[in-house]
């Protein structure tokens, strides 16, 4: 085992063990940002996104979406927020019909907390895996 670190008392941190217990990312391309609900974590994000887009590609901000999973007025909202002119704003629904005329959203199962889809929504192959059946872009 590959000690990282002795801690005193005859105990030592072993490389294996780090990960468990450490707040040390496991993936270095990955932020999580923790906060409770209307503190700015999207708002702060945004904002640094477009400060970065401004200033090495600016080009990209001319056709902005944005998209919030609930309703199109916190969208346009978010937009505004971050003086974005002329952006497209959605809620989840619009924003994939948006993308794609024919999508549909699966059916909700109550009894099974799950979206549902049927067999002939799908195929399935060997080595291939499962595909779908519904019309793409």
């Amino acid at each position: 085992k590959e000690i990282l670190r002795d801690l005193g008392k005859g105990e030592s941190l072993v490389k294996e063990d780090a990960s468990t217990f450490l707040p040390i990312p496991r993936y270095s391309n990955i932020t999580l940002i923790d906060g409770l609900p209307g503190s700015g974590k999207t708002t702060g994000v945004s904002l640094m996104l477009k400060q970065l887009l401004a200033k090495y590609h600016p080009e990209l901000l001319t056709n902005v979406i944005f998209a919030h999973g609930t309703n199109e007025d916190s969208a346009k909202k978010w937009a505004e927020n971050l003086g974005i002119k002329d952006a497209k704003s959605f809620d989840r629904e619009k924003l994939m019909k948006y993308i794609d005329p024919n999508w549909a959203e699966y059916p909700f199962d109550d009894t099974l907390g799950l979206y549902t889809a049927s067999e002939k929504d799908y195929t399935f192959t060997p080595g291939e895996g499962v595909r779908s059946k519904r019309p793409t872009m």
